[in-house]
């Protein structure tokens, strides 16, 4: 196994800056997510890493080794593009195996088996990609990729645009590969709930401050979703999205416009300085208290007029509207009828502070 270091990527395309000065380490036997909206930049970075495409300035490291210069048949990287990149004039079976001249016939064969066993494709072999489904052409992109055996896998969004059901299935099938084949994969996708499910760290991708894309946080998945480093992550991870009010912060004190919004006990403020700060909150960090009830346990009460209600999974989601501002709560048991006027806590030690450029302040957590 190798390990992937990626330090002070640039890469432009004519005017349009896309990654800049990016940095990221993937350990030797990791599975990384690179998690951020279309157009980010992630799949250049993976091209990058393949040697599909050259950085104008900063390196590349494979086990150690610059690679930037290698030509990709000497990096021992196999890459699962996004639109599964199959011969179309070849069965299965033959797809697969192209990639596996150099080996004997039974080792061939028996790579083969592997993937097959891995990704359930043993009965579409002998069929060719115009004859498979989305999911299916999806499972013989993996295949391909499991019977190389590269060091390094390089998966690019490998479960967008096939059904749910499907999608979990091939994700397994992806942990399986990994853990039994052990590399370093680096796995592309705008879906936050599929990087938690699978990646060992995520890595998302935001724009810096000077233009282009880079790494803004990379952590575990529960960091990610507890912890986020700027506002954008925070959209990037959970379902619903996080809600955000925005609020002053004055004279040490957080304050509100509209007093539908009341603070309850102390709430920690990162610093003295005035300034416009957004509070974000998960609609799990809400609930539903009578208008009555004596709240004392650090954190916000919301009053406001209940506007829609839907139901996801095994909970329902409601969208109140307090001022002109909106929040989602969720509500296990059946949820207040749209139109009610109800009150809302939120837990200060639930919520996150942002500032007017969506980078996270910090907060002591109150005990």
């Amino acid at each position: 196994m190798v390990d992937v270091q990626l330090s002070e990527i640039e890469k432009s395309y004519g005017n349009c800056r896309v990654l800049a000065t990016l940095n990221l380490h993937v350990a030797a036997g990791q599975y990384v997510v690179l998690l951020g909206p279309s157009g980010c930049g992630k799949t250049t970075l993976l091209k990058i890493i393949a040697g599909l495409e050259q950085p104008d300035h900063g390196q590349l490291c494979l086990g150690g080794n610059r690679a930037e210069h290698l030509p990709p048949r000497k990096r021992d990287v196999s890459i699962v593009f996004q639109h599964d990149a199959l011969y179309p004039h070849l069965s299965i079976r033959d797809s697969i195996a192209f990639g596996l001249k150099s080996l004997s016939a039974s080792e061939r064969r028996s790579r083969i088996d592997q993937a097959c066993q891995l990704t359930g494709i043993a009965s579409l072999l002998d069929r060719r990609p115009d004859h498979l489904s989305g999911g299916e052409l999806r499972r013989a992109a993996i295949a391909k990729a499991i019977a190389r055996r590269a060091s390094v896998r390089l998966l690019d969004e490998p479960l967008s645009a096939i059904d749910s059901h499907v999608r979990h299935g091939i994700a397994n099938a992806l942990i399986d590969w990994h853990t039994s084949h052990p590399g370093t994969t680096i796995h592309v996708t705008h879906n936050g709930q599929e990087a938690m499910h699978i990646a060992d760290l995520i890595a998302v991708m935001g724009t810096s401050t000077s233009g282009g894309n880079q790494i803004v946080q990379l952590a575990r998945p529960e960091e990610i979703y507890r912890t986020p480093a700027n506002k954008s992550v925070a959209l990037s991870i959970g379902s619903p999205p996080m809600s955000f009010l925005g609020a002053k912060i004055k004279q040490g004190q957080l304050t509100f416009t509209d007093d539908c919004f009341r603070v309850v006990g102390h709430w920690p403020i990162p610093s003295d300085r005035d300034q416009d700060i957004e509070i974000g909150m998960r609609s799990n960090a809400i609930g539903q208290v009578s208008p009555k009830a004596d709240v004392t346990k650090n954190g916000l009460l919301i009053s406001g007029t209940v506007t829609r209600t839907y139901f996801s999974n095994d909970h329902w989601i409601a969208s109140v509207k307090a001022a002109d501002q909106v929040v989602l709560a969720d509500f296990t048991d059946r949820p207040p009828t749209v139109g009610d006027h109800i009150t809302l806590y939120a837990d200060c030690q639930k919520c996150h502070l942002f500032d007017t450029t969506g980078q996270s302040l910090a907060v002591k957590r109150p005990r």
